[in-house]
């Protein structure tokens, strides 16, 4: 709906207001040489418009996105727990994040998240989910209806704030002081919600962090993405025979922009040694997170590579890698530590004369200088190098290389733009590390099915490939009609559009791009490359625990 503003040609009958100050109002608005106000012989009070007052009269737009992947209809927030007063106020985001963050809770076997706090602090537990523009039916409110005169509830304004969401999911289910960080990346949000997570962790901050990210579907977004030719043409789209669910075609040939949706998705986030100890299911190692803006330039939406730096590396002689990619080189180093730090504590302790107080201290100081060891000679190890690649580094952590990399999860929006480019960069970065020619990176575009939810786009891509490790089956594009030919010099990376089943992935990645020069990338290895490390018997007891 948009208001088309009509200007009278001649004086209109009079009209009855509530009383004189609201007559006073229409013109204050209209201006005084434009209202008569008066009383009729009841003593009403009136107002007439004279000629040449503007008028804005409501009219409707034939609009041509008109298919988007939605939430059924009949969803509803009630069945699942929330009370009726609540599932009315708070905005629909806020409903789909609350049940999102449950299903994550579920899917680890936490039934009731007060479970946390007999392995934690409350100050321990973090939220860096985010999304992309707040509540739209509440921006609707405290806009149009406003604007229009109809009600509105008088806290609209606070389900607009894109910090909402998880300051209800604190209220509602956690109650805990730990770390808030909501990230805005447009549709790379919840790519950055990982990396901020694993960050707030791995600093210490925080042992347990709930990620993801959310967006809703309103016209309001769709026509400004129409006016950009973002999105998919649906009367073109219908014109040629498809039907909705043939709407979003990512890297065929017939492509025509991506397929609008929404909802949320929400993962937990852990360190392993607490995962362990409570006995969760562990579905992933998150091996490694980044973000990257792009080069100079006047486009926001336009699609860049500044991701490739994940693949950085400089070095004097290619043919003769770091010692440090070596796993029993760094072995040897970190098994020499741990005998250095033995022989520190030995020296120490027989210094301080049996005091008690002076023990714990040692203890303590012991455990850090393990850890700080771990960290040198562990996932670390790359950290600061340019002789070793971020993406490298990160697979030799659990001894695997470039070649081990099974799938790569696209943003794959199905924009002529971002799909040639996205393809550019992860094959630029597969032939700068060395993939063997004749091993391909099978190609996932999960957006075929689910449409774009923006903000919560990388969140459901994460549990696509996190399903990928599980069963080892690649999906296929299913509405990849015909692969389009630019992308036929990309030899490292392959396009399937049919799903095939492999004897089993090792490791996947996936990149996000957002509006705002927002590129990130996400490295997950499979959980039994954490579980192989385990000796025998505290595998045994963390099987026993994740039984219960």
């Amino acid at each position: 709906m948009v208001l088309h503003q009509v200007a009278i040609d001649k004086k209109m009958s009079p009209i009855e207001v509530a009383d004189r100050e609201e007559a006073l109002q229409f013109r204050k608005e209209l201006g005084k040489e434009n209202v008569d106000i008066f009383q009729n012989a009841s003593g009403a009070w009136m107002i007439r418009l004279r000629k040449g007052s503007v008028l804005n009269i409501p009219r409707a737009l034939n609009f041509d996105r008109f298919v988007a992947g939605q939430i059924p209809t009949g969803w509803s927030a009630e069945r699942l727990g929330l009370s009726k007063d609540l599932a009315e106020s708070v905005d629909p985001i806020t409903l789909y994040v609350l049940a999102s963050t449950m299903d994550a809770f579920v899917a680890a076997g936490v039934t009731d998240p007060y479970e946390f706090y007999q392995y934690v602090h409350v100050s321990e537990v973090g939220n860096t989910s985010g999304g992309g523009m707040g509540g739209m039916r509440a921006f609707t409110q405290i806009y149009k209806n406003r604007m229009l005169g109809k009600p509105a509830p008088s806290d609209a304004l606070q389900e607009c704030f894109i910090n909402t969401p998880p300051a209800w999911v604190n209220m509602l289910l956690l109650s805990s002081s730990g770390p808030i960080k909501t990230p805005v990346g447009a549709c790379a949000t919840a790519a950055e919600s990982v990396d901020i997570g694993a960050e707030t962790i791995k600093s210490g901050k925080a042992r347990i962090c709930i990620v993801g990210g959310y967006d809703d579907f309103g016209e309001e977004g769709a026509y400004e993405f129409a006016q950009m030719k973002a999105t998919s043409d649906s009367v073109k789209e219908t014109g040629m025979g498809r039907e909705p669910k043939e709407m979003c075609r990512p890297c065929s040939t017939t492509r025509g922009g991506f397929m609008e949706s929404h909802g949320a998705g929400m993962q937990l986030l852990m360190d392993a040694q607490l995962a362990l100890e409570m006995g969760l299911p562990i579905y992933g190692i998150v091996a490694l997170t980044n973000t990257a803006t792009d080069k100079n330039g006047r486009s926001v939406p336009a699609p860049g590579q500044g991701i490739l730096t994940t693949a950085r590396e400089a070095s004097s002689d290619n043919s003769k890698p770091s010692p440090l990619l070596d796993v029993e080189f760094r072995r040897r180093q970190f098994d020499d530590e741990l005998e250095s730090i033995e022989k520190w504590y030995a020296r120490e302790k027989a210094l301080i004369d049996g005091d008690d107080s002076r023990v714990a201290f040692l203890d303590e100081m012991k455990v850090r200088k393990v850890q700080s060891a771990q960290s040198m000679w562990g996932d670390s190890f790359f950290y600061g190098r340019t002789d070793i690649a971020p993406l490298r580094g990160a697979l030799s952590v659990w001894n695997l290389d470039i070649d081990d990399l099974g799938a790569a999860s696209f943003h794959g929006t199905g924009t002529k733009a971002n799909d040639k480019n996205e393809s550019e960069v992860t094959h630029k970065q597969m032939a700068h590390l060395g993939r063997s020619p004749g091993n391909p990176l099978p190609v996932i575009c999960q957006k075929n099915l689910t449409g774009h939810p923006k903000g919560a786009a990388a969140a459901w891509m994460l549990n696509g490939l996190l399903q990928v490790l599980n069963s080892g089956l690649i999906p296929g594009n299913r509405q990849l009609d015909n692969t389009c030919e630019t992308l036929r010099k990309y030899d490292h990376l392959v396009y399937p559009n049919r799903s095939f089943q492999t004897v089993g992935v090792k490791a996947v990645m996936m990149k996000s791009f957002g509006f705002g020069q927002a590129g990130g990338e996400v490295l997950l290895v499979h959980p039994d490359y954490l579980l192989s490390t385990l000796p025998v018997d505290e595998f045994q007891h963390y099987s026993a625990r994740r039984e219960q």
